[in-house]
C-alpha cells in the first residue's frame, strides 16, 4: 500500500465516508451461471485474485459498461431491495487528492489503489462494502455508480450472497 495512502486512511475516521446505500429495483448484477450467488474471485478493481467480492451497478448501462468481457457465459440479475452501508470511495478520493488514482486504469495503478484501499476497510475497518463510480461511463461524459461488496466468508451463506434473483420476462 502506497505510505501516503496508508497514512491518510490512518488518520481520518472513515465512518464520516460510510453511506447507506438504498438499493432498488434498477441495481443489477451481471453474474456467472450456473452459480450465480457465488463470488468472483477474479482479479478487478477492488479485489485480486482469490478474494471475494460482487460488484453491482446502479442500472443495466452501468453494468454492460463496467464489464469487458463476452456476455455469452453470465447473466443479468437483479438486487433484491436492501440498504447497504459502503465506504464513499469517490468522496474519500476528493477530499484526499486520490481522485485520478481511484478511477486510473489498472496499467496506470488504478486497480492496485483500489484494491488496497479495499483491503484495508475490510481488513481494519470492518466495511465490506465500498461506492465508486464508474469509470467506463465517465469515459463516454455519463454518470454511473457501482458498490463492489467485499464479505468475509463468515458472512456469506455457504459461500453465496443471496442478494440476487433473474428478472421475470
Amino acid at each position: 500500500m502506497s505510505p501516503q495512502l496508508l497514512a491518510t486512511l490512518n488518520s481520518v475516521d472513515v465512518t464520516k465516508y460510510v453511506v447507506e446505500y438504498r438499493i432498488s429495483k434498477n441495481f443489477v448484477s451481471y453474474r456467472y451461471e450456473p452459480d450465480p450467488f457465488g463470488a468472483s474471485k477474479r482479479n478487478a478493481r477492488y479485489n485480486p485474485d482469490g478474494v471475494n467480492c460482487f460488484y453491482i451497478a446502479d442500472s443495466i448501462e452501468t453494468a454492460q459498461r463496467e464489464v469487458n468481457f463476452s456476455f455469452k457465459d453470465k447473466a443479468l440479475y437483479y438486487v433484491n431491495p436492501c440498504s447497504i452501508f459502503a465506504f464513499d470511495a469517490q468522496r474519500f478520493a476528493k477530499d484526499f487528492s486520490f481522485s485520478p488514482m481511484l478511477t486510473g486504469a489498472e496499467k496506470d495503478g488504478g486497480y492496485q489503489f483500489s484494491q488496497d484501499l479495499a483491503e484495508h476497510l475490510v481488513n481494519t475497518q470492518g466495511l465490506s462494502g465500498v461506492a465508486y463510480p464508474s469509470r467506463q461511463m465517465a469515459l463516454e461524459g455519463k454518470t454511473g455508480m457501482c458498490i463492489a461488496i467485499l464479505p468475509q466468508n463468515s458472512q456469506l451463506d455457504s459461500g453465496k450472497l443471496l442478494i440476487f434473483h433473474k428478472p421475470t420476462v
